[in-house]
């Protein structure tokens, strides 16, 4: 959840800015079955549930060439949590069931998004966008427990960009259409990192959409997206038995293949006073 108050100022008939500043909530869930060697054959189970707020802040410009043609550059800063909570355990390893406080520090990225606009006439407008987002702040997730322990995954994930390039066409003052395409990387590049919690890969997703104003006040917007990603790999090995017993000595390993796609629809009204 994210409030986030903003402002605006017109510098001239060219230049405007703008900025705000960010309060998130964020509330996260893992669970995973863990491995019991007295019953092999059963397995026990884990669930850490955490919470916290963040802040941070938004900024940006746009640059209007004339009526036609404009430019826009905005970036959002990253948002650092302390999530705090519980981790609980049921029906696995005697003496190692029940409730324990848990915390992990997590930062969420920041990104920086250029964007053009441009009306090629009264009817027909094209856009696009770059942007860059910081995912290589995500190397581990540290997980630290009251009793004094913790867990760590390494998350290796790296820089990603997304390139997104669209058309509008009013066909009259009352119905404008829209179709666009954007290709998103995904920040988890090696399959020895990609886990089946986030089985991410790159995407390329279509849209299309409408507005419709059937007077100067009200507007019907409608969006459909169709995500489609690509083939992605999973290559996971994790230790069954927890510490004091060494790492590498008991594993598990889980090959998967992946193949994804999503449905994104979108319905919105706007009413000017």
């Amino acid at each position: 959840m994210d409030v986030n108050p903003s402002l605006a100022y017109r510098v001239n008939d060219h230049f405007s800015v703008g900025g705000g500043v960010s309060a998130q909530y964020t509330e996260a869930k893992l669970t995973q079955a863990l491995f019991n060697p007295f019953s092999p054959t059963t397995d026990g189970y884990g669930k850490l549930k955490g919470d916290d707020w963040g802040f941070g802040f938004n900024v940006g410009a746009t640059y209007e060439f004339d009526a036609d043609t404009r430019v826009g550059l905005s970036y959002r800063s990253r948002v650092e949590y302390t999530l705090e909570g519980d981790r609980t355990i049921t029906h696995w390893i005697s003496g190692r069931n029940g409730e324990t406080p848990a915390r992990v520090d997590w930062t969420a990225p920041d990104w920086l998004l250029l964007t053009a606009y441009r009306r090629l006439n009264d009817q027909w407008a094209v856009m696009g966008g770059v942007r860059w987002t910081d995912w290589s702040l995500f190397q581990e997730l540290r997980i630290q427990y009251a009793d004094g322990s913790e867990t760590l995954t390494e998350e290796k994930w790296d820089d990603t960009w997304t390139f997104n390039i669209g058309v509008s066409y009013d066909y009259n003052p009352a119905w404008t259409f829209r179709a666009g395409y954007q290709y998103d990387q995904t920040p988890v590049r090696l399959a020895e990192y990609r886990t089946p919690r986030i089985p991410d890969s790159d995407r390329n997703a279509f849209a299309v959409g409408f507005s419709y104003r059937p007077n100067p006040r009200l507007s019907l917007d409608f969006g459909y997206m169709y995500l489609l990603f690509d083939d992605s790999r999973v290559n996971n090995t994790i230790d069954l038995l927890p510490a004091p017993v060494p790492t590498g000595l008991v594993t598990d390993t889980l090959l998967l293949d992946y193949n994804s796609y999503g449905n994104l629809i979108g319905l919105q009204a706007s009413y000017k006073f």
